[in-house]
């Protein structure tokens, strides 16, 4: 090869490499192929159906109060002399028991002097017979002689009806004073609960002037509102039934057992609820005690049942529908019937069949046929009667 042309030869083979060099480092790089991922399936909560007996149940709630009230007073006046150790807010005191007592010196002064006084009515009631009997043989003597004396006044019979009513009014001034002295003692009527405590030891106080404040220990009552369209099923004939109070205020929760009174005869004209009254017996006995305006809830069971399931309410979905999970996993819409209903939970009782799986969570978007993700099973709420 002749020297000019290796030499030429160089050179362009270097601008030839460079040139396809540069050609590669800047050429199209090949587009990847997109595939768009599968659209996640939505992860939903389910109750599986189970049909059975339900009785219905009405659920309310309430504040404790008093079923007797007392505010005691004193029917005479003076200064107090004792109280009851137990007379302090949250104190219990046993039916009967003396609770507070007045000075009673001037009672029994008043008593002893009304007792005197009678002593004198009665000596002067036998001094009057005696003169009566006297002047019945006088009077006799003198009637056969032609007197025309009145027989009354002969026979000292005005005199003897006077001293009979001093000794009338005598006895009723004893028994007064004696009333008086019983009064400066006060007693609870029945077992008691002490609310508020208005009087102190060496204080003066005055007839009618409230001194403490009960309210009764042996009963609490609840006012619970309940929808008038439930009162036929939590009705007077109900009275005497038992329903069950749960106490979630208490550092644990806890049931009592409670009577059904009676449906108050008042209907509250904007939210059309009726009072149902409960009983709660010897509540001061149960650990904790309960306490007065203490809020519970309350569940009423009546005897009607149906045949069917029990749903959270939250499962309904715009009325009387519900969400089912088919056997392909996919959402069907079934459209229910409700019997009834409380705050929580409702009762249906057509259009679902036992092992259905009602989606009971909540959901964005809802299109019936979409695929969805099943989680497993809550069970059911509340139980069947």
């Amino acid at each position: 090869m002749p020297p000019w042309l290796r030499q030429l030869g160089i050179p362009v083979l270097l601008v030839v490499s460079a040139g396809l060099g540069t050609w590669w480092l800047l050429r199209p790089s090949p587009k990847p192929s997109i595939e768009a991922p599968p659209a996640p399936k939505p992860l939903v909560q389910i109750q599986v159906v189970e049909l059975g007996p339900q009785r219905q149940v009405v659920r309310g709630s309430g504040a404790v109060s008093a079923a007797r009230n007392l505010v005691a007073s004193m029917a005479v006046g003076g200064q107090v002399a004792w109280i009851h150790p137990l007379l302090e807010p949250g104190g219990l005191l046993e039916k009967g028991e003396v609770f507070l007592r007045l000075d009673a010196r001037e009672f029994e002064l008043a008593v002893a002097q009304r007792r005197s006084e009678r002593v004198q009515a009665e000596a002067e009631l036998a001094r009057a017979r005696g003169q009566n009997r006297a002047a019945q043989r006088s009077f006799e003597r003198l009637r056969g002689d032609g007197s025309d004396l009145d027989p009354a006044l002969a026979r000292r019979e005005p005199e003897l009806r006077a001293a009979q009513a001093r000794l009338a009014g005598a006895q009723a001034a004893l028994e007064r004073a004696e009333l008086d002295l019983e009064r400066t003692r006060l007693r609870v009527p029945f077992e008691s609960l002490v609310l508020e405590r208005t009087v102190e030891v060496r204080q003066q106080v005055t007839p009618a002037a409230p001194v403490a404040r009960f309210a009764g220990a042996e009963s609490f009552w609840i006012r619970v509102p309940i929808p008038l369209r439930d009162a036929a099923f939590v009705g007077d004939e109900a009275a005497g039934r038992r329903v069950e109070i749960e106490r979630t205020m208490t550092p644990r929760s806890s049931t009592l057992d409670g009577r059904l009174l009676r449906l108050a005869g008042e209907v509250d004209q904007v939210g059309r609820l009726v009072d149902a009254i409960v009983a709660i017996d010897e509540p001061l006995q149960v650990d904790p005690p309960v306490k007065l305006g203490e809020f519970v809830d309350v569940r009423f069971s009546s005897d009607r049942k149906v045949q069917g399931a029990r749903l959270p309410r939250g499962a309904l979905r715009g009325g009387e529908r519900v969400y089912v999970v088919d056997e392909s996993d996919e959402l069907v819409v079934r459209s229910v019937h409700v019997a009834w209903g409380d705050r929580g939970t409702v009762v249906v009782d057509e259009g679902l069949r036992t092992g259905d799986r009602v989606i009971v969570s909540r959901m964005g978007v809802a299109l019936p046929g979409m695929s969805l993700e099943v989680a497993p099973p809550t069970p059911a709420p509340g139980t069947r009667g």
